[in-house]
């Protein structure tokens, strides 16, 4: 079994003590639960800590669950969780509403506790696989851009800065600096001690000058023995 440290946090937001308590024992074998009586105690533990699924209460006595679920998912911080909407009616319309607002499923009530159970664990694979698959695409992106030796941002990324910097200092009349420089006898130094050598250099260059430049700077790889 998962230590609490690492099972994932399940919001409910429901008014109701009696639902509450069917679905903290339904879940809380798997799940770590944090439980909000309104919709605005929800936006205060969700200023705090993001949990990976919301079951979301239709009715509340603030706010109602889909202008919850409509601001959630117009907030780019909150809008990737899964919200599972929670309704005693079977009403097709507030099944639509829900889901064309951008909730992922809807459950109702009395609880199935199976269904229930079922339910939030195939949400929460599939925000785990979600968080995968963007944190793979932010590290391709991110290798797209640096410069495979050195680490520094590679020439394609150094020429689109230099547009933005360029054009932010035309546009507001500041001074712009570019520092151009290369290692002198640096092909020398392959054909005496091999590639491995010239590597080497490259690399602790490249550290010399991370380690010299402002946060507002970049060092990039030009090209070759370029920086």
């Amino acid at each position: 079994m998962n230590n609490d440290l690492s099972k994932p946090l399940v919001l409910v937001v429901d008014d109701e003590p009696a639902n509450i308590s069917v679905i903290s024992q339904c879940l809380i074998k798997q799940f770590k639960i944090k439980v909000s009586k309104t919709g605005k105690k929800a936006f205060q533990i969700l200023e705090k800590d993001l949990p990976d699924l919301i079951l979301l209460d239709i009715m509340l006595p603030d706010i109602d669950g889909f202008s919850i679920c409509k601001k959630l998912k117009s907030d780019p911080r909150t809008q990737d969780i899964p919200i599972i909407m929670v309704t005693g009616k079977t009403d097709a319309v507030d099944v639509i509403s829900g889901l064309e607002l951008g909730a992922a499923d809807y459950i109702t009530k009395p609880f199935n506790h199976g269904i229930l159970l079922a339910r939030v664990n195939t949400h929460i694979r599939i925000k785990m696989i979600w968080d995968q698959l963007q944190e793979k695409n932010r590290l391709l992106e991110e290798m797209s851009r640096k410069d495979g030796l050195t680490g520094l941002y590679n020439h394609r990324s150094f020429q689109e800065r230099l547009a933005e910097e360029f054009g932010r200092a035309s546009r507001y009349g500041h001074d712009l600096t570019c520092v151009l420089l290369d290692v002198d006898y640096f092909k020398k130094v392959n054909d005496t001690y091999g590639h491995q050598a010239g590597d080497m250099i490259l690399v602790s260059m490249a550290t010399l000058l991370k380690n010299s430049i402002r946060d507002a700077d970049i060092a990039a790889r030009y090209g070759g023995e370029e920086f």
